[in-house]
């Protein structure tokens, strides 16, 4: 299975000004379009829980079912991204109140995702990035037409591609031995080869811990996950509460 997402990013930096930058990162995967399903969304959990602490994390609002105005149904989602040792230093003591608290309100009509990120309490409607994500099964990513009607919609010509191999080009920072595909797993069979085919940091790193995981959430069914996501909640509003920050961050 091969996936593709759009990250379209919409910056309103100057009073009745606008920039739109879209950028194409194509992430291929070998896993089916129901393990992948349930890769994400286990994947998504225990990396909320491995970035929280110590005051910074994630905080969830809203996890429910609801149709959306596409006529689609999903898992409706509504979170906030407390960031501020995500940052570095020099943008932390110059940050104003609120600016280092992300908003993410996600639309999952999987295999179609629609995420919105944006930063209400300080640039109110003035900055948002939207992500998309459709998955392609068997295209090695090759496929360029995947968002024309996005592109379409917004009058714009295709973004920057960007390819991510989860086998290569790891940040230093991120790299953990049990979390390299090419060595996570105790089975050689399962481990991939450098070769296996042909916002980077955090699609890298998610990407590469899910494949890792495959262990802990390959039995998984979608019932499964509901309830582990019920008990995340809890999880996730008690630690970012005590202990220490963890997770990725910028010193």
């Amino acid at each position: 299975m091969h996936f593709k997402l759009l990250m379209w990013l919409v910056a309103m930096c100057l009073p009745g000004g606008n920039a739109i930058i879209f950028k194409e990162y194509r992430i291929p995967l070998p896993f089916s379009r129901e393990e992948y399903r349930i890769a994400h969304l286990w994947s998504t959990a225990e990396w909320s829980l491995l970035n929280t602490g110590g005051g910074d994390g994630v905080e969830i609002i809203v996890n429910e079912e609801r149709a959306f105005d596409n006529g689609k149904t999903g898992q409706y989602t509504d979170k906030i991204f407390h960031v501020t040792s995500k940052v570095p230093r020099t943008i932390r003591a110059l940050s104003p109140r609120g600016s280092l608290e992300v908003q993410e309100i996600s639309k999952n009509a999987f295999t179609e995702v629609e995420t919105v990120l944006s930063s209400p309490l300080y640039m109110k409607n003035n900055f948002h990035l939207t992500t998309y994500t459709r998955l392609k099964e068997a295209d090695n990513c090759q496929q360029d037409d995947v968002f024309n009607d996005i592109y379409y919609e917004a009058s714009y010509m295709h973004g920057e591609v960007i390819n991510i191999d989860i086998t290569r080009d790891i940040d230093p920072r991120d790299y953990k031995e049990d979390e390299d595909p090419t060595k996570c797993f105790t089975s050689e069979r399962l481990n991939l080869t450098p070769d296996w085919q042909a916002a980077r940091r955090y699609f890298m790193q998610l990407h590469r811990q899910m494949y890792c995981w495959a262990d802990q959430w390959f039995d998984f069914t979608i019932e499964d996950i509901r309830e582990m996501e019920e008990e995340m909640e809890v999880r996730l509003d008690k630690k970012r509460h005590q202990g220490q920050v963890t997770g990725m961050s910028e010193n």
